[in-house]
């Protein structure tokens, strides 16, 4: 037993020309052998060069030695070794021809009797339990023990073939999955996202290192072979730079085109030249957008997952920085993924707010938005950013289209319109000016093509036209106060804060269903969220919408005059918080509270606890004392609670930059949870609003202020942007603890008579007069017209017509539809709607985007509108366009080009999703056409596996900007 180099004697064969036996030839023959024909000993001998690595062989618990002999004389030793019981099996590797061993020795070749061939193409046939390959796997002894020695590791786990014929699909399908680590039906961006991890670095090159150029060439084309457009490149770059240069080749490629915001054409001949030569083939316009397309995607998705991409990112980088030095044009704002990209996207929309307020069109400055949306940081590292930039077009439209209207409006308007008008309007201006304030984190002065705007210079333009507005509004509300509002007599028919448990929570607690011709009660959750208001209301209810909506449907109380409160004044806890609930003016505190509320609504005697809780109640047994009241409905029909997250925040935080939810205020999302359990229904109210620090004045000195935005009467005059009240609805805290009827309240948001904080309240602003109102059912069972408190239909889309905000390119097509040319901006300019012209208009909230229009007087969308007249949109392009028609035509689609981009308009007009089976009456199909058809349009539009159409339970999916990003409208 030796490895010794003599030769062999003439008429031999050459070592030479015999094949090196290795593992993957080995196992495979010892696991037919031993494991699956049960032969417990024996001895293999191969034909093939006496040479081995050393590998130690084991099949399942068997450890087989390898003897490399190249005379009979040390084949004789092993055989002599064959019956050792520690070693039942052993191999010989001998270049010794079989004639040349004696029969008395080959007979000890057991159980096979004779000497095997080396045969790389059996081996790899047994693995699949397949008799021959079809003509495209390759055939060469190297190709083979390639092959078979990259899944050697993974036999245990092969799937036999199906059919006698291994075929390529089989073969190379097991390397992707079992060795790669693909998933089987991958597309393109899942392989971009593999390329760019550790595991398929080392996967890919330990096989490269194992197959033949030829087996490496074809598995590429295999694994490409589905990528119709990207193919060539990828697999050129891939033979050259292995799948790692993939994903960042993917990246440069996005931004090898003119982005969607810019009118001029970028000058790309010279960077696409670069490009073509970085991955060794030419691509066109579709097949750059696909790969860029698809490589974005795969980014979004590794980092959802959490997988570092650095290097990926800083490669895209450097590919992208050397094709803007040396082809002479800037492209690094045409990507949604690259870091610093975002500053580039914001230079973009700071010209266009330039060009906004200089009296331009708002179509740049739509477009820089939508680049800034876009970018993959607006989600993850900077959505408030794009919060502010939203915030700042919508304050730009109010101001040019809204803000001296309403002011003039105001001037004559009575109180209870004016509170109407906070409500519906100026709430919803003083949550964008909130927004817009903070300015913006992304340094907007990028390296190349750097602008003079200054995104938060302008933005300071926009918001001191808008504070400058709001200031003259507030004094004309604060008259208001003065006159209608400080005294009971005088209020009308003003909800008043004393008033909201008599009104609302009173009148709704009679509401429930009519059984046997008798009406229940509700039992009902009163929640007072401390200092929260309207416009943080609005934040805070959207959240419920967005996050609870299965559950809680917001009743509308606008339709009754009963949404928002007028708070006792000053605005302070002391006076309107014990107001609101004891039911009557009062000044007073916790315990006054308490006994007010169970006066109202008593629990019954047996019940110690409650019904009303405060914050160190809720802090301490929120999981056992409250649970157990708010289960109880029957002995305890009306719980109340209050939180204080928001008034606290006043004095310790950051309430200009907070949206208000659920789960941000303490205690609210587990009280919801309590109600729900057990069927009660929700009162959200507040006592009073609040104002934020904006620091752009100091504290003003008045003699004898102890609050922030009051002072008592008996000091100096009122004086300019203050307002002196007097009245019973006056409860201001004197030093014997009795009220005063009389106090000097400010108006202007930055006045105030003490130290700084976070917010204030206390004064006459809208912002802190007016308490928001909100009603919370599980059921509208009871509340029709015959009941005590008839609400009308859920509330759907409460904001003011300026706030959603059109994209530039809805707003360049409906242009074109009314003048016949490209618009130059957003032509119409909407007033305030009424609640009921809103309410005629309601769609689902949680379905309309940040950037989709919305005309009030628009009628709902049906699932089959009329086609007789088209727009002029991407969707008639995208009928016209000829690979749109190669594809509908090789797929052999009923509809025609033009009839298939109708059914997706009409898909994408509803919100981007379609019942299955609106979608086949549309179509005109029968039940057991709809399937096949769906299967085939998801062929022509999900170009390269990209999910365009995507069915989703009883629906189709549309991805409208991926499916005109796939025919490159």
């Amino acid at each position: 037993m030796t490895t010794a180099s003599a030769g062999v004697a003439g008429g031999a064969t050459s070592s030479s020309s015999l094949g090196t036996a290795t593992a993957a030839d080995l196992v495979p023959l010892l696991h037919g052998l031993y494991r699956d024909k049960q032969h417990k000993r024996g001895l293999l001998v191969m034909h093939a060069r006496p040479e081995w690595d050393g590998t130690e062989l084991r099949v399942d618990d068997l450890t087989v030695p390898v003897h490399c002999c190249r005379t009979v004389l040390e084949i004789r030793d092993v055989v002599r070794h064959r019956k050792d019981s520690e070693v039942p099996w052993r191999v010989v590797l001998t270049d010794l021809p079989e004639e040349q061993i004696p029969q008395g020795v080959k007979e000890h070749f057991q159980p096979l009797g004779r000497m095997r061939e080396l045969d790389p193409v059996g081996t790899l046939l047994g693995m699949f339990s397949a008799d021959k390959t079809d003509g495209r796997i390759p055939r060469g002894r190297d190709d083979v023990r390639g092959l078979t020695t990259a899944l050697a590791d993974h036999r245990d786990t092969l799937a036999p073939t199906p059919t006698p014929v291994l075929t390529a699909d089989h073969l190379y399908g097991s390397i992707s999955t079992l060795v790669l680590g693909l998933e089987q039906d991958y597309r393109l961006a899942d392989l971009l996202a593999w390329s760019a991890t550790p595991d398929a670095h080392a996967a890919w090159d330990e096989l490269a290192s194992r197959l033949t150029s030829n087996v490496r060439a074809g598995l590429i084309t295999w694994l490409c072979r589905t990528f119709t457009l990207t193919g060539p490149g990828i697999r050129s770059l891939w033979a050259k730079n292995g799948p790692r240069a993939l994903l960042p080749a993917g990246l440069a490629a996005e931004t090898l085109r003119t982005p969607d915001w810019q009118d001029t054409p970028t000058e790309l001949t010279g960077a696409r030249a670069l490009f073509s030569h970085h991955i060794g083939a030419t691509l066109g316009d579709q097949s750059l957008r696909e790969w860029g397309s698809a490589a974005a995607k795969a980014v979004r998705t590794s980092l959802d997952n959490g997988q570092p991409l650095t290097a990926v990112l800083g490669e895209a980088h450097r590919l992208i920085s050397g094709f803007e030095q040396n082809g002479g044009a800037s492209l690094l704002a045409g990507s949604t993924v690259l870091p610093g990209a975002f500053q580039r996207r914001l230079d973009v929309y700071a010209r266009g707010l330039a060009t906004a307020l200089d009296g331009g069109s708002e179509t740049a400055l739509l477009r820089g938005l939508e680049a800034l949306r876009a970018h993959v940081e607006a989600e993850r590292s900077r959505p408030d950013d794009l919060e502010t930039a939203a915030a700042l077009v919508r304050l730009h439209r109010w101001n040019r289209t809204e803000a001296t209207a309403v002011a003039d409006r105001l001037r004559s308007a009575g109180h209870v319109e004016a509170m109407r008008a906070y409500v519906d309007e100026l709430s919803w201006v003083d949550r964008a000016v909130n927004s817009a304030w903070r300015g913006f984190t992304a340094d907007p002065k990028p390296a190349i093509g750097q602008s003079a705007a200054d995104p938060d210079a302008l933005g300071r333009r926009v918001l001191d036209r808008t504070l400058a507005v709001r200031r003259d509004i507030d004094r004309c509300f604060a008259a208001l106060v003065g006159a209608r509002l400080a005294d009971r007599s005088t209020a009308g028919g003003a909800l008043l804060v004393e008033d909201v448990l008599d009104r609302v929570v009173a009148p709704l607690r009679e509401s429930g269903p009519v059984e046997s011709g008798q009406r229940s009660e509700r039992a009902l959750l009163v929640v007072v969220i401390d200092g929260l208001s309207v416009a943080a209301a609005h934040g805070l209810l959207e959240d419920v919408a967005a996050r609870h909506a299965t559950v809680w449907q917001r009743l509308d109380l606008a339709s009754l005059g009963l949404d928002v409160a007028a708070s006792a004044l000053p605005s302070v806890t002391t006076a309107s918080r014990t107001s609101l609930l004891r039911g009557e003016l009062s000044l007073g505190g916790q315990q006054e509270e308490r006994t007010g509320f169970a006066a109202l609504f008593p629990a019954h005697p047996s019940v110690s606890d409650g019904p009303l809780f405060h914050k160190a109640d809720l802090d301490a047994s929120i999981g056992d004392t409250v649970r157990s009241a708010i289960y109880d409905t029957t002995h305890v029909p009306v719980v109340g609670a209050v939180l204080n997250t928001v008034d606290d925040a006043l004095d310790r935080s950051d309430p200009i930059a907070t949206t208000w939810t659920t789960s941000r205020i303490t205690h609210l999302d587990k009280l919801l949870d309590y109600a729900r359990a057990v069927g009660r229904d929700v009162v959200l109210l507040s006592d009073h609003g609040h104002v934020v620090e904006r620091s752009r004045i100091g504290k003003v000195t008045a003699d004898g202020a102890v609050s922030a935005r009051w002072r008592p009467a008996t000091g100096a005059p009122a004086q300019d942007g203050e307002r002196a009240v007097s009245g019973n609805r006056v409860l201001a805290p004197g030093a014997s603890g009795a009220p005063h009827h009389s106090a000097v309240l400010a108006v202007d948001e930055d006045l105030r008579y003490t130290g700084k904080k976070a917010g204030y309240h206390g004064g006459a602003s809208p912002a802190e007069v007016c308490a928001p109102v909100a009603v919370l059912v599980q059921s509208l069972d009871g509340l029709g017209e015959d009941s005590p408190f008839p609400a009308g239909p859920p509330v759907q889309n409460p904001w003011p017509a300026w706030w959603p905000i059109a994209t530039a390119t809805s707003t360049d097509t409906e242009a074109k539809t009314a003048v016949g040319q490209p618009a130059a901006g957003r032509a119409e300019q909407p007033t305030a709607p009424t609640p009921s012209t809103r309410r005629a208009a309601q769609r689902d909230a949680n379905q309309v985007s940040l950037f989709e229009s919305l005309d009030a007087d628009e009628p709902p969308v049906s699932p089959t509108p009329d086609r007789s007249r088209k727009p002029a949109d991407k969707f008639s392009d995208l009928s016209r366009a000829p690979y749109f028609k190669e594809r509908v035509k090789a797929h052999q689609l009923k509809p025609t080009p033009s009839e298939l981009a109708d059914v997706l308009r009409d898909i994408a007009a509803n919100n981007g999703r379609m019942p299955i089976a609106v979608l086949g009456t549309t179509l005109g199909l029968n039940p057991l056409q709809i399937n096949g058809t769906i299967a085939r349009i998801q062929k022509v539009v999900n170009v390269d596996g990209m999910p365009v159409l995507e069915r989703e339970d009883n629906d189709v999916v549309l991805a409208s900007q991926t499916l005109f990003e796939q025919f490159g409208l």
